[in-house]
């Protein structure tokens, strides 16, 4: 469990989220932290302690939050770490330490006019999968400038359905002219080097339909690509993003993998998290808390037993229940929760 690790602006957010719905001390209680001496994030108009968020961040985006006494705080870990995900990491004089926050555009792709060879995309999705990002360069449409190295980048997939999101990743470089992608054009068009950390297969992308529902302040129908989004329209996408996400097919578990080393974490917990997002409501199953940013995903028959991370052995639920059956207090079957001991029930 290192901090390097901590690779999802998502889960930054969510992680915000969750601050503002406990409140500082509470958040900082339940992840063992002291308030922040110097260094603080800022994002829209708020204040969140740096070492504490990223912690929080890293229990979003891999299933186990980082304890206080496994990394660092300050400039050089911390602060930086938070800066390349595109945060703004300020100091006691609230000046920004690293480089401005980074912002957030929209590429487009439209199969029918660009064919992205399947052989291209397994390669990138086999890339990704063993390292963590692919390597690219993408047309910015009517995007000339403004785009920067480590600003994020959403794909979305228009012209033949489904329509939708289907790739995300991070500006390696300023626009620059190339030769046109249309062989056809006698004329250069302006492209940005990126990585990308998340490929979905065309049939599986997170819908126009409910990008608008979700996120209905942004039309999603663009003229041309290189489209920049709000911060609080990109905050908001980051985490329906987060949700949709690559997970394994229904009829099978998703793999149990770990990580040699002292202690053994779960790899597989967030794609569980993903898979049981897409199959249940977004909400406690015991309680029926409906405050996604910190539902967790909960195996009926313990994962450390051999219980298969699948739909039907895995619910949702909030921090306490999830704990509380964990510890035995009571068991999950289909009518509901059957508490050992009545008189505990909450």
């Amino acid at each position: 469990m290192k901090l390097s690790e901590l690779t999802d602006p998502g889960a930054v957010v969510a992680a915000m989220h969750e601050f503002d719905e406990l409140g500082r001390d509470r958040f900082l209680e339940k992840y063992g932290f002291g308030r922040a001496r110097t260094y603080v994030v800022e994002h829209r108009g708020r204040t969140y302690d740096s070492k504490a968020l990223a912690a929080a961040a890293y229990g979003h985006q891999h299933g186990e939050p980082l304890r206080a006494d496994m990394f660092s705080g300050g400039l050089n870990t911390v602060a930086q770490k938070l800066t390349s995900l595109g945060f703004t990491v300020v100091g006691e004089d609230r000046v920004p330490l690293l480089p401005p926050s980074t912002s957030t555009f929209v590429l487009l792709w439209n199969p029918s006019s660009w064919e992205w060879s399947q052989d291209d995309r397994d390669r990138m999705q086999q890339l990704i999968a063993e390292q963590g990002q692919a390597p690219d360069r993408w047309s910015t449409g009517s995007r000339t400038s403004g785009v920067h190295p480590g600003d994020r980048i959403f794909l979305l997939k228009v012209g033949t359905r489904p329509l939708g999101m289907v790739a995300s990743g991070t500006a390696l470089s300023k626009i620059e002219y190339a030769d046109h992608w249309d062989e056809e054009q006698q004329k250069q068009a302006p492209f940005v080097d990126v990585v990308w950390d998340t490929l979905l297969d065309p049939q599986d992308v997170l819908p126009r339909e409910v990008l608008k529902e979700e996120i209905p302040d942004n039309g999603w129908t663009f003229q041309g690509g290189g489209v920049l989004l709000a911060a609080d329209v990109a905050d908001d996408l980051e985490l329906l993003w987060a949700s949709h996400r690559p997970v394994e097919q229904v009829a099978s578990a998703i793999e149990a993998r770990y990580a040699p080393g002292l202690s053994r974490r779960r790899l597989h917990q967030q794609a569980f998290r993903r898979l049981l997002l897409q199959h249940y409501p977004a909400e406690c199953a015991v309680c029926g808390l409906q405050e996604m940013s910190i539902l967790e995903a909960a195996h009926i028959f313990p994962d450390s037993k051999g219980g298969p991370s699948d739909v039907a052995n895995g619910r949702l639920l909030c921090p306490n229940h999830h704990r509380a059956l964990d510890a035995g207090l009571y068991e999950l079957t289909d009518a509901g929760p059957v508490w050992k001991d009545s008189t505990r029930a909450f």
